[in-house]
Formats: C-alpha cells, sequence, structure tokens
C-alpha cells in the first residue's frame, strides 16, 4: 500500500508540473494534497490527466495546421522552381536549335 501511495503522489506531482495550469493554482492543489484522503488525489490525478491531455491534444492540432501550412508553401515554391526549371530548359533547347 505505500508503494502504491508513493507512486500516486510521484505520478500527481509530474502532472501537476506538466499541467497546463497557473503556477498559483498548481501551488493551491499542492498545499490542499497533505489534507486529501487517497481517493480525492485519485480522482484529481484523473481530473489533470483529463486536462493535460486536452492541451497536448490542442497543442498538437496546432503543430498540425504549422506544418500543413509549410507544406503547402513549399508545394508553392516548388511548383514555381519547377516553372522556372521548364522555361530554362526551353530556352537551352531553343537556342540549341538556333545553332
Amino acid at each position: 500500500m505505500e508503494e502504491e501511495i508513493k507512486a500516486l503522489g510521484e505520478r500527481l506531482a509530474l502532472l501537476l508540473a506538466a499541467a497546463p495550469l497557473p503556477d498559483d493554482v498548481k501551488e493551491a492543489w499542492a498545499t490542499l494534497i497533505p489534507e486529501m484522503s487517497i481517493e480525492q488525489i485519485d480522482r484529481l490525478v484523473g481530473i489533470i490527466e483529463k486536462e493535460t491531455a486536452g492541451a497536448l491534444a490542442e497543442e498538437l492540432s496546432d503543430v498540425r495546421a504549422d506544418i500543413l501550412h509549410i507544406k503547402d508553401m513549399l508545394e508553392v515554391d516548388l511548383t514555381k522552381a519547377a516553372l522556372v526549371a521548364e522555361r530554362d530548359i526551353k530556352s537551352v533547347v531553343d537556342n540549341a536549335q538556333n545553332i
């Protein structure tokens, strides 16, 4: 039982550190934890896990949008480069035919 409590405490500490909460809220929870029952702590862990997962999902969505934007920009650049290369090749071919 003692090992389970220690593991729960370590998990809660990591979750609180990573949670998308203001520092004063984290400090308030940390102050309350010694007064909480194991069941209350377990519920708090579950809530923080959900909040952290939601924040991570939102951040991943933002990163995905950024990647798609960069991809679109690169595709435009590649299209422009292909058009320039095609024009240059045509010019070389035209010049070679005139020789």
